[in-house]
């Protein structure tokens, strides 16, 4: 239901479930990544709901505190893990493996801690960019935490936050010194257990952190480092001036689309005559479910005919795809993240409504970051006026296709070295400061 964009259905379900198995905190996690989907729900309504989960698991451990071997000097080489079921072909996999490949392995030891059921060439190609390599997938709780104390970890990171296969359970029993949550999740942990959450100051402005448990720890520049795959396509201007038609599109997951997004996409496509909306996910190699979104944007006022809804298609082709749209429409409240970072690789401008929560602001933090503020709306209004003024600024449009990909690569977004200093300064401060208590 969720993958199919029907949240309320799954919501509904997951809240049913989870009255009944109060204590099954996988399923109860899955509720909680729905809630970052809701236009329903406010931010403290979901930070509630995070807490609740949190304070609700730590209430469950009878285990006395830890008592950590790890020696505390402040210049010694570090022992970093990193927990994830998602070093795989993934979001999350893009956006470590430069972090990974970049890390300095004389101040740093790095160990990946894999919950990955089925392993792939990316599985295969992060495995050697580390120093050690433990597979985690059908190890209870007790003996993971029994491997990373025995690995005398120092700083534990957590790449998954409430998304699936997240080991927090072992986090919350708080095997290393330090625990720290951080890119493949969008939201606080509510896990009190958790020290800290690694963010940015457009992601998370000042002011945000009544909204998480974790203490925020702001890099300079971005929360992410990306690099894109080799294989990408050349991307070239498609629209010439004077022709008629121009393309938006959306690649983002169907759940990311709710009424309020098709409404207002509608309203686009309504003010821009000449134009067609494209929509890929895989859901659409289903001829009902084709029907389905056709009638949500019908009961707007657009014709099926102007909707090219397209399935699945493996990445370098989808990647090509980006060559035949003009304008990205970015969703909301929950906005883009790889996708984001892919169409702008392929030189296509994306439009945003920056949200009130972090995942509200994954897109317009990447446009701070890359300087294309223009793009960014803090209005519905705004956000239907921009993708609408952009429409008619055909030059424009093939600027962008030309320079949005430099603007890119020479952005801190694809700096991995410098990324990865920024990232390291932050764990060897913290545990500097770890060192001072201890």
């Amino acid at each position: 239901m969720l993958a199919d964009g029907d949240l309320d259905k799954a919501m509904s379900a997951f809240e049913k479930m989870v009255a009944l198995n109060p204590l099954d905190f996988v399923l109860h996690s899955s509720l909680l990544f729905a809630l970052n989907y809701s236009a329903t729900h406010s931010a403290t309504d979901i930070f509630a709901a995070h807490k609740n989960w949190g304070d609700l698991m730590m209430s469950t451990i009878n285990a006395p505190p830890s008592l950590y071997v790890n020696q505390p000097v402040v210049t010694r080489k570090l022992r970093l893990g990193y927990v994830s079921p998602d070093f795989r072909r993934h979001a999350v996999a893009y956006l470590i493996e430069p972090v990974l490949a970049a890390h300095n392995h004389e101040a740093f030891h790095i160990v990946c801690y894999a919950n990955v059921t089925k392993e792939d060439e990316v599985t295969v190609r992060l495995r050697s960019t580390v120093s050690e390599w433990r597979d985690i997938a059908g190890m209870n709780d007790e003996a993971v935490i029994d491997m990373i104390r025995h690995d005398k970890i120092d700083i534990l990171i957590d790449l998954a936050g409430h998304t699936a296969g997240n080991r927090l359970g072992v986090f919350a029993r708080r095997p290393a010194p330090i625990q720290i949550a951080w890119l493949g999740y969008y939201n606080t942990t509510g896990l009190p257990a958790m020290n800290y959450i690694l963010t940015d100051v457009h992601a998370n402005p000042v002011g945000d952190e009544q909204a998480f448990v974790e203490e925020m720890v702001r890099l300079p520049h971005t929360r992410f480092c990306y690099r894109p795959p080799e294989y990408a396509p050349s991307n070239k201007p498609v629209i010439a001036p004077g022709e008629p038609i121009v393309t938006f599109g959306s690649f983002n997951k169907l759940v990311k689309i709710n009424q309020d997004v098709v409404a207002l996409w509608s309203q686009i496509l309504q003010r821009v005559p000449n134009s067609r909306m494209v929509l890929k996910a895989k859901q659409f190699v289903d001829l009902n479910e084709r029907k389905r979104w056709e009638l949500l944007f019908f009961e707007q006022g657009i014709a099926p005919d102007r909707l090219d809804l397209r399935g699945y298609s493996p990445h370098v082709e989808m990647l090509a795809e980006y060559i035949e749209i003009d304008i990205a429409l970015d969703p909301f409240p929950f906005t883009g993240g790889l996708t984001t970072f892919e169409a702008l690789w392929m030189g296509v401008p994306v439009i945003t409504l920056s949200g009130e929560t972090m995942v509200g602001r994954q897109t317009a933090s990447m446009l701070t970051v890359m300087g294309h503020n223009e793009l960014i709306a803090t209005s519905r209004e705004q956000y239907v006026q921009l993708a609408v003024s952009l429409a008619g600024e055909t030059d424009q449009l093939a600027t962008f296709r030309k320079t949005l990909r430099a603007d890119m690569a020479g952005s801190p977004l694809c700096d991995a070295v410098g990324f990865t200093g920024d990232l390291e300064y932050a764990y060897r401060t913290l545990w500097q400061h770890w060192c001072g208590t201890n």
